[in-house]
């Protein structure tokens, strides 16, 4: 399903101008015919010229030309032959979608989707009562909540939202180097579409010649000798109404993508980037990965969920193309696949890395493990493995730490560093307060969370961290101007900040990208070796000969 209205967006996403407003097919100097509710150019084959050629001039596919002429797949191209070539429908942006249909769909789900009445549809588009074909489009009217031509991604109070667009009508917010580079035309996008554009720029396919690929976000000047052509997969969710809370982190390690982006292009770097809606399903993004545009890219960012991951990896392998996975821990295939970069490590990493620390004071300390009906997480599982080769961890039931019995448990000469069967705060505040409790009779240090520091727990802790936001948060002051510009909306979250994770990483595949291009992946990640980020330090090492790449610099 595609969405092709357009919008323009100043850095992501602030403002928006509409395209054309004419609700007909191009103008152009040749015939045209109407088939079944279609227009179509008669077109006459010219020298030299080809489908891929012709399919640019007129903004269409090579499959579309194909499908309405069947000799083509027998006898190919032939100078002066005339064919059909299908007539692209432009629409004024501030009042209706563009909708292609897709199979299986109907009148009555589209006008779900789009929070219109079926009747609506068939007044602009009175050709679906009779019969309605997949690849068709439609006019669907906008409502007047999505009239206009402002579209803010990011959640804003309404006095902010106001300035914001005064800034923006004023042009406060556009320098004269970004009106010609940081402009980006976007969709919003429908299901398995993109955050796309729709300019005039030539992309080559490193494998077949391109098949009408998804227009990029932000486009290259024709002049660019390196292009950096990025992909980026996270779950925009553009099609729902109200985003939770989990999106918000997404819309807002974007916009620190984003950022990192727009510092880079004004340093010299042109860029190529095209930004996907994954949704939360498989299905899109198998959808997503038919777009032959995404063979262009040097990278992918993305996606967010581990059963997308899999299959975005099954994809990265076959087509050679390294990607980037932000968020989760859970990468399949990672140890046979060297085009997957995991930025979130395994249980084991973060286990090796307390358990270092705990092996320094080994004769110190004494680990005490709780489990919950026998369970435990993933972590102190791993951990008690690590543990068990240099010493004997404790094991007890979670209900005895709240009983009188518990005190033989604890050592008094050393420190009883504790792991508890949940990483859940809220399941684990009882048994939190009284270790606290205990803290007063012994030496107590509880493995904790790094979300868990917000609850001001008043024991000791110690923790895996990827991040160092007391350390490096104020040091970047371009950064922070740059978030107070163009993203001024206050933060969702804090711990960590998911916009400066989205910076620190896209800062990082930029560096890596930017290497000279004889080199191979391999040689690029080590040439840019440890990478000093606003709130994350970035060490990527290989898992074994065979297989990725997986952040390892714990703290």
């Amino acid at each position: 399903m595609r969405t092709t209205f357009h919008f323009i967006v100043i850095l992501a996403l602030l403002c928006a101008t509409s395209a054309a407003d004419i609700t007909m097919a191009q103008v152009l100097p040749y015939p045209t015919d109407t088939i079944n509710g279609k227009v179509f150019y008669r077109y006459p084959v010219q020298k030299g010229e080809g489908l891929y050629r012709i399919s640019k001039n007129f903004g269409v596919s090579q499959e579309d030309i194909v499908k309405h002429n069947p000799d083509l797949q027998r006898s190919g191209l032939k100078l002066g032959q005339t064919i059909l070539v299908p007539a692209i429908i432009k629409a004024d942006s501030s009042l209706y979608f563009i909708h292609e249909l897709q199979p299986k769909e109907t009148l009555y789900g589209i006008a779900k989707l789009y929070g219109v009445k079926i009747a609506q549809i068939e007044e602009l588009n009175p050709e679906t009562s009779k019969t309605m074909r997949i690849g068709e489009r439609l006019l669907i009217p906008k409502n007047d909540k999505q009239k206009g031509n402002k579209f803010v991604m990011q959640k804003m109070t309404d006095s902010q939202d106001v300035e914001i667009k005064k800034k923006i009508e004023n042009e406060e917010f556009i320098s004269e180097q970004t009106k010609h580079t940081n402009v980006i035309q976007q969709t919003t996008p429908a299901p398995a579409d993109t955050v796309s554009a729709y300019k005039d720029t030539a992309v080559s396919s490193p494998v077949t010649e391109p098949v009408t690929p998804s227009e990029p976000l932000i486009s290259a000047p024709d002049t660019a000798e390196h292009t950096i052509h990025l992909a980026v997969l996270l779950p925009f969710m553009t099609d729902v109404p109200k985003r939770d809370a989990a999106v918000e982190r997404f819309m807002e390690f974007y916009e620190g993508l984003l950022i990192a982006v727009n510092k880079a292009q004004e340093a010299g770097q042109h860029f190529i980037i095209r930004a996907y809606d994954t949704d939360k399903t498989e299905a899109r993004v198998q959808s997503i990965l038919s777009d032959s545009a995404l063979l262009t890219a040097a990278a992918v960012i993305g996606p967010a969920y581990p059963a997308q991951v899999s299959i975005m990896a099954e994809y990265a392998k076959q087509n050679h193309i390294p990607v980037v996975i932000p968020f989760t821990s859970k990468v399949t295939g990672i140890e046979d696949n060297p085009y997957l970069m995991q930025f979130n490590p395994t249980e084991q990493v973060e286990a090796k890395a307390l358990s270092a620390r705990i092996r320094e004071k080994q004769d110190e300390v004494q680990c005490i493990f709780f489990s919950n009906n026998g369970g435990t997480t993933p972590l102190a599982e791993a951990l008690r493995t690590e543990l068990k080769q240099y010493l004997t961890p404790i094991e007890a039931p979670l209900n005895l730490l709240l009983t009188d019995s518990a005190s033989y448990l604890f050592a008094t000469n050393k420190t009883n560093i504790i792991v508890l069967p949940s990483d859940r705060y809220s399941a684990m505040q009882p048994a939190i307060r009284h270790l606290t409790s205990l803290a007063a009779q012994y030496d107590i240090c509880l493995v904790s969370e790094y979300t868990w520091q917000k609850e001001n727990i008043s024991l000791k802790q110690i923790y895996t961290n990827l991040f160092a936001a007391k350390r490096k948060l104020t040091d970047d002051i371009i950064y922070k101007m740059m978030k107070q510009l163009y993203f001024p909306h206050e933060l969702k979250n804090d711990a960590p900040r998911y916009d400066l994770l989205g910076y620190d990483i896209t800062s990082w595949l930029i560096s890596v990208m930017q290497q000279t291009e004889a080199l191979n992946l391999e040689d690029k990640i080590q040439a840019v070796g440890e990478y000093h980020g606003l709130q994350s330090d970035l060490r990527f090492e290989r898992i074994s000969a065979d297989g990725g790449w997986m952040n390892k610099n714990m703290e």
